[in-house]
């Protein structure tokens, strides 16, 4: 198998030239350690005798790609039907993730206006 296709073809980590983009990452979800953070979150609680010392929201470029660190998240919590037991972390994680989605979609109409008044 070819076990460098995922970095060959997505740029691994690098992600730079990408825009618009957000890395929710479960902290309790097993493959966590996977995830596109901008400050290692297990390094941090290495330091800090367990305790988690990286903000919820990281930015990792300038162009709208954020990780998203959710402690009391699993594998998609975020992206689940909420419920009365979700915890305030995924609560959270759910609004920012709303206002940036929303934020694009505003861009995006306001550039195709724009592009429909020169043609």
């Amino acid at each position: 198998p070819f076990s460098t296709w995922l970095e060959t073809y997505y740029g691994s980590s690098n992600v730079v030239s990408h825009s618009n983009i957000i890395f929710s990452n479960g902290l309790l979800d097993p493959w966590a350690a996977g995830g596109v953070y901008k400050d290692d979150p297990f390094q941090s609680s290495k330091a800090n005798n367990g305790i988690l010392s990286v903000p919820m929201f990281q930015n990792i470029t300038d162009n709208d790609v954020i990780a998203l660190l959710i402690e009391f998240g699993g594998h998609h919590t975020d992206l689940m039907y909420s419920n009365k037991l979700d915890p305030e972390c995924v609560i959270k994680a759910r609004d920012i993730e709303k206002q940036y989605i929303r934020k694009w979609i505003s861009e995006w109409s306001k550039n195709l206006e724009a592009q429909a008044i020169y043609q």
